[in-house]
């Protein structure tokens, strides 16, 4: 070999280690983005179930600040059905309005349809009448 091919060889050299430790460090990236998205998967529920459970606890807190500013007494909430059992987000729901809301928590029984002798068997199984001249709550 010649003198001239030396400095060739020694930039080839240090070209093959750079480009081997790049290919290294991009492997490692790879590997740590799978791990976060592995990770993070199911994150958005958790969030989405959060706001929900945030939301539901604000609009029931300002409901019944507006009935109670009317002059008006809650007694009760009643929410619509959801499949049996309910998920954990919806008990917690129905825990967080009946804590802040210092009012009974009642979940309709699933009806037919929006027909009035739909509804009136949905209410009929709530207990309403406890509801009735109840006193508030200090």
């Amino acid at each position: 070999m010649s003198g001239a091919a030396l400095p060739s060889d020694d930039h080839t050299v240090k070209l093959g280690l750079l480009m081997e430790a790049a290919h290294s460090h991009q492997e490692l990236v790879d590997g740590s983005l799978r791990q976060l998205q592995a990770h993070t998967r199911g994150l958005d529920d958790v969030v989405r179930d959060e706001i929900r459970r945030v939301m539901s606890a604000e609009l029931t807190e300002l409901m019944d600040e507006a009935a109670r500013a009317a002059g008006l007494e809650v007694a009760a909430v009643v929410l619509t059905p959801w499949p049996a059992p309910g998920s954990e987000l919806e008990r917690s729901n129905r825990e967080t309005i009946a804590d802040l809301g210092r009012v009974d928590v009642e979940v309709l029984e699933p009806i037919g349809g929006a027909r009035l002798s739909e509804l009136a068997r949905a209410g009929a199984g709530l207990p309403w009448q406890k509801w009735i001249g109840r006193q508030s709550v200090p």
